[in-house]
């Protein structure tokens, strides 16, 4: 134990390159400006709403389009099995 305490008063201090502590100032000072504003985040989130928006109105749009069109359809395929006097019973066989 009383080896390694004389050991640790061998140590001796270490030389610091001028303006060291100028630079680590500097570093911090850097870091402090790399900050996002709050309006930025508040432009980031409109910008993210519209988007959302957008995307729900033309997604709603394409599927009332689509079922205007499969009612149509339906309506449509009712009229020609009418006209050309079709079953459209799946039953085979009349018992």
């Amino acid at each position: 134990m009383n080896n390694e305490v004389e050991a640790l008063k061998n140590i001796k201090r270490q030389e610091t390159p001028p303006f060291l502590f100028t630079r680590i100032e500097q570093r911090i000072k850097n870091l402090e400006n790399d900050y996002i504003s709050f309006q930025g985040v508040l432009r980031f989130g409109a910008v993210a709403m519209l988007i959302a928006i957008i995307n729900i109105v033309a997604i709603n749009q394409n599927l009332n389009a689509e079922n205007k069109y499969s009612k149509q359809e339906t309506t449509q395929e009712k009229n020609l099995v009418e006209a050309l006097e079709m079953n459209t019973s799946n039953q085979l066989y009349y018992e």
